[in-house]
């Protein structure tokens, strides 16, 4: 090998490097806008600018008008498969190993009644629509979101089923059929 051959290779290798770290740039400053909303509305908030009276509409058109039109119109741009039909058995076996750990680490920690409780039953329940869904439209478009919704439909089938079920159980309640919907 000569001596040009190696600065080449090394000039090539600089540049891969290069180009994945402003990749990563990239998709930083592209979810940079979510992140800092967070500090944003606990300023507001301390400002007392947001309060609960404009807090509870805001989450209400949140919540209820744009979260499904977003859903909604990501659905509308794929196409189903056989293997996209498979992520909300995916999002529910992930939400169910969790909360097999939480039943493990609950055994070998061993912490007060009200602690495991809540940890029991919080652990499996991850907020992937408020956030998640955000970060994914950002970062993977439409296909994305649909994507992250898919497996969050398995998530939230555990969440209304099992993890609902837990919760009456650990608080020595029995659960009525009615109190599922």
């Amino acid at each position: 090998m000569s001596y040009v051959t190696i600065n080449l290779d090394l000039i090539n290798f600089l540049n891969q490097i290069i180009k994945a770290d402003w990749m990563i740039y990239d998709q930083i400053f592209k979810v940079l806008p979510i992140v800092l909303i967070i500090p944003l509305a606990y300023c507001l908030k301390k400002l007392k600018i947001f309060n609960k009276d404009l807090s509870v509409p805001l989450n209400k058109i949140f919540i209820d008008l744009s979260l499904p039109a977003s859903v909604f119109l990501a659905f509308a741009s794929i196409t189903l498969t056989l293997d996209l039909l498979k992520l909300p058995l995916y999002g529910f076996l992930v939400v169910f190993l969790l909360m097999l750990i939480g039943f493990l680490v609950v055994f070998i920690v061993r912490p007060k009644r009200n602690i495991y409780t809540v940890f029991l039953v919080m652990l499996p329940a991850m907020a992937t629509a408020v956030v998640a869904y955000p970060f994914f439209i950002e970062l993977y478009g439409q296909q994305g979101l649909a994507v992250i919704a898919l497996i969050n439909v398995g998530n939230v089938f555990f969440l209304f089923t099992f993890d609902r079920y837990l919760s009456y159980k650990l608080a020595n309640k029995k659960p009525s059929s009615r109190q599922y919907f």
